[in-house]
């Protein structure tokens, strides 16, 4: 596993902001973004207010990983709270290069 590249940081932050504020529109606006469909994006924000808490996305990066698996990256993002400091959510995305840019696909927020 290794850290995060900091070429992808505001990527991922954005994507949790949207997260975080409920916005499927601004999540499917983020440059190099892949769309999310709306059914997928309500169960994430289902899970989150489940968990009842709010994200503080520029305190996960000390934590977080990824890992090359031959066509991409996997990456886990330990998210942070406000309520909790470092709690037990992840949010696992994926991340590809395609012609010499980077293309995240958001996957899940869960607790492993």
């Amino acid at each position: 596993m290794s850290k995060i590249p900091s070429i992808w940081k505001e990527t991922l932050v954005e994507i949790i902001e949207s997260l975080k504020n409920k916005d499927i529109l601004r999540l499917n606006s983020i440059k190099d973004v892949e769309q999310i469909d709306i059914l997928h994006a309500q169960d994430i924000f289902n899970s989150v207010d489940d968990y009842g808490v709010t994200f503080i996305p520029n305190e996960s990066w000390n934590t977080s990983v990824c890992q090359y698996f031959g066509g991409g990256w996997n990456v886990y993002i330990d998210l942070y709270t406000k309520e909790e400091g470092l709690s037990d959510l992840i949010m696992s995305t994926n991340v590809f290069e395609v012609n010499k840019k980077f293309i995240f696909l958001l996957d899940n927020i869960y607790v492993p």
